[in-house]
């Protein structure tokens, strides 16, 4: 479907083209984008069709005869529209009419040029969703990422090789994280190439909720990749068998870490460092409530190790009878703790310091708004737990 419209400088005349599939109609020259991005996924899984510029990634992967045949159709499909990979048209390149600012007066710094960005940052085969500002055609990816150099508020691009059409983003990564669409490249004006740290990787763990996007990637160095160009990451879970990278919003996932094999887990950000706040640990007292998580582990260090590790933990206990470690979302859990033989509770963080007893009024009585009573051994011992209650 065609659109029309004029406006009144000089002899323009504007015509937007409408992509007929919405409507119920099909273009046949026009290329699926659903198919596309089925083919990027054959191509990472190690699929070589016969379309041009098409390179299977793993050639050594093992396909199922089901994801074989899926591939097949696709690459029939994609043949009827002259689908190529990384296609570079032989038409003229037009010069686009609207670039926002001024020429440079100087040359870029070396890190900064189109070229160098293209060659450190892009993702082949993969499409950044949504948080679009424009988008205009262009010759190469290159002259497009020059242009949303120029735009305060471009942090990334995808280019689409089909049509030359580049789109501007404002958030790195789009909104949602990539997907994997053949024939698209996207590229974040900055990236982290620096060398991963592995020693945040917690294997045998999934991080369950808070997904961002789940994406096909050749590893786990490729999913923290993943992680690092999308701008609301902070951790990921692979997927082993599958090689599937999901994305995640919240360090450990909505609701912390669960033991499943097959899966490995990562926080970009981690705290590895010696467990040495066990001085708040409460022995034998329990802080019912606030659960976000129970998991199994060796002892309290480890259930320490696994709080950090979630977004929303603040405190845990620990039942020595079956390891079971329950983090909590507030300090002392939903109303403090209570007194419970082979229980151990603990806050990451607690007030130790000696209790003044300045502001105690005797044979005073303070009526309502109770959290919890509980036996204690004396007025400091009251307060100390006070203080453990959120």
């Amino acid at each position: 479907k065609a659109v029309v419209s004029t406006q009144s400088t000089g002899a323009l005349l504007l015509v937007n083209y409408v992509s007929s599939e919405g409507l119920g109609k099909k273009d046949p020259s026009k290329c699926s984008l659903r198919d596309e991005s089925t083919m990027g996924v054959c191509l990472k899984r190690g699929y070589q069709p016969d379309l041009e510029n098409c390179k299977a990634v793993d050639t050594d992967n093992k396909m199922k005869s089901k994801e074989v045949k899926k591939c097949k159709a696709t690459e029939s499909r994609l043949k009827k529209c002259n689908f190529k990979c990384d296609e570079t048209p032989t038409l003229p390149v037009p010069e686009p009419t609207d670039k926002p600012g001024p020429e440079p007066t100087k040359p870029n710094p070396d890190p900064t040029k189109p070229d160098k960005i293209v060659q450190k940052c892009a993702h082949e085969n993969t499409n950044y969703v949504g948080a679009d500002i424009t988008n205009r055609v262009y010759g190469s990816v290159e002259d497009c990422v020059e242009d949303c150099l120029r735009i305060k508020s471009c942090k990334s691009i995808t280019y689409r090789a089909s049509d030359r059409r580049c789109y501007f983003k404002s958030m790195e990564g789009g909104s949602t994280g990539p997907t994997t669409a053949a024939g698209h490249t996207s590229v974040n004006m900055k990236c982290d190439r620096s060398t991963m740290k592995m020693s945040c990787q917690r294997e045998g763990i999934v991080f369950y909720g808070a997904d961002i996007r789940n994406i096909v990637s050749a590893g786990i160095e490729e999913c923290i990749l993943f992680c690092r160009d999308t701008e609301t990451c902070k951790s990921i879970t692979f997927l082993e068998a599958g090689q599937r990278c999901y994305l995640k919003s919240k360090y450990g996932g909505a609701s912390g870490p669960v033991i499943t094999a097959g899966r490995t887990s990562m926080n970009m950000e981690c705290d590895n460092s010696p467990v040495k706040n066990m001085d708040c640990l409460r022995e034998d007292e329990n802080f019912p409530g606030a659960d976000i998580r129970n998991i199994i582990v060796a002892d309290e260090e480890e259930c320490v190790k696994h709080c950090r590790d979630t977004e929303l933990c603040v405190s845990f206990t620990f039942r020595e009878s079956d390891h079971r470690c329950y983090l909590k979302s507030k300090r002392g859990g939903a109303s403090g703790p209570t007194i419970a033989a082979g229980h151990n509770s603990m806050n990451m963080e607690c007030d130790n310091s000696k209790v003044n007893l300045i502001c105690a009024e005797e044979d005073d009585n303070y009526p309502g708004y109770d959290l919890r009573n509980l036996v204690a051994d004396d007025l400091e011992a009251c307060v100390r737990m006070c203080r453990d209650t959120e």
